[in-house]
Parts: structure tokens; C-alpha cells; sequence
């Protein structure tokens, strides 16, 4: 996974096999190549201290912050940008409200895309009111969607259950957002579904891109 950052276009990577985070800068970019020639910057080892990982996965950022899915570690951490020092991390491994199993995709909302009072996914007005930003996170192995604030964080609600109905999960793994519309991975169930956060409304579709119907929940 990786994140580009806001200062000159340098991109951050996680390096899950090597348990670490590595920065490149784009004057390191092979033109012939397309490749980076190597990373000026690397934070953690394997561990539970701060700032340490053990298998990162997804990556977010507000332009001030990087946002990590520790996944062996079943917590989401957040690092300075300036200087790689964590400084906030929440989750432990389980399956009750603010525990993690096995995080992986992060997805980073603002305020203005959560579509005020009309509403969003889930029904619940901690998240349809204010102009916070909202951290979603894949929690794979609980098959589901956390939803956490940030500054600090703190968890808010999640979504999902195990299973193959529209807003149920088999291993979900890469998020994305775009025009109000949170893209879920849905691994196991070969599928993307598509969580529009402002109407509630949920879209499946297939991997041939195919679309399936959409749901109100």
C-alpha cells in the first residue's frame, strides 16, 4: 500500500514483509525504470512499542498525519508526517466495540462528505452531524467496517457481519473513497460494494464490473 503526502509529492509506503514504513521522494524516481532507486526514510521493526509494526497494511493521511492499519498488531496507529513519531494509536484484538482483528484498508472521510443530516452508513447521528473527519477501517477478520474520529482517536461505530447480503462481509480488505461513496473490497465474496454516505444506499457489484442492485439500509 501506499500514500502520497502533501510536501513535494513524496510518496509513503508500507513494506508489510519488512514490518516498517518507508518514504521516497520523487527526485529518487527512476525515469527509465518507473522505480524508486531506494527509500530516505524509514520508520519501525517488528514490535508493540509506538511506532513499531508487525504487518502494516493500509495507509491515510490528512496531509499532516499518516494513518496505519498495524494489522499483526490489531491496532490503526497515527504518525507525524514531519518526523514519523506516533502519536496516537487505538484497537486491540477482538471483536467487541473498538477492538480490531487483522485491520488492513484505511479510508479517510471529511466532514463535507459525510452529507450532514440527511444521513449516512449506518444509520447513527454521531456520524451524520458535525464536520469532523471520520477514519473507515477494513477489519478483516471480524468481517466488518469501523468507524473511527480522529484528533484523537476514538471509536464511533461500525458496520457488517459475516456473510454474503448486501452490508455483510467475507474478509473485507481495500477501501476507497470517492464523491461521497465509500468502495469496500469484499474479498471472499469476489465483489466490491459500494456505500453511498450520504443517501444509505448500498450498490454490489461483481468483479466483471457488472452491477448487481442497490440496496437501501
Amino acid at each position: 500500500m501506499r500514500v502520497c503526502l502533501p510536501d513535494g509529492g513524496r510518496l509513503a509506503a508500507t513494506d508489510t514483509s519488512n514490518d516498517r514504513i518507508r518514504f521516497f521522494s520523487p527526485s529518487d524516481l527512476d525515469a527509465q525504470s518507473d522505480r524508486y532507486n531506494y527509500a530516505f526514510r524509514s520508520i519501525g521493526r517488528r514490535d508493540t512499542a509506538p511506532g513499531d509494526f508487525d504487518r502494516p497494511e493500509g495507509l491515510a493521511t490528512d496531509g499532516t498525519h499518516l494513518f496505519v492499519a498495524d494489522s499483526g498488531n490489531h491496532r490503526v496507529q497515527q504518525l507525524r508526517i514531519s518526523d514519523g513519531r506516533s502519536v496516537d494509536s487505538i484497537g486491540e484484538q477482538g471483536d467487541e466495540p473498538g477492538q480490531l482483528c487483522f485491520p488492513v484498508g484505511l479510508a479517510l472521510v471529511c466532514g463535507s462528505e459525510h452529507g450532514g443530516s440527511s444521513g449516512v452508513l449506518p444509520s447513527n447521528r454521531e456520524l451524520a452531524v458535525g464536520n469532523s473527519d471520520r477514519l473507515y477501517v477494513a477489519d478483516r477478520g471480524n468481517h466488518r467496517i469501523c468507524v473511527f474520529g480522529v484528533s484523537p482517536l476514538r471509536y464511533l461505530t461500525s458496520f457488517g457481519q459475516q456473510g454474503n447480503f448486501p452490508c455483510y462481509f467475507m474478509f473485507p480488505a481495500g477501501l476507497a473513497v470517492h464523491a461521497g461513496c465509500l468502495y469496500v473490497a469484499d474479498l471472499f465474496n469476489r465483489r466490491v460494494q459500494v456505500a453511498d454516505l450520504f443517501n444509505r444506499r448500498v450498490q454490489v457489484l461483481t468483479l466483471d464490473g457488472g452491477f448487481v442492485r442497490a440496496f437501501k439500509v
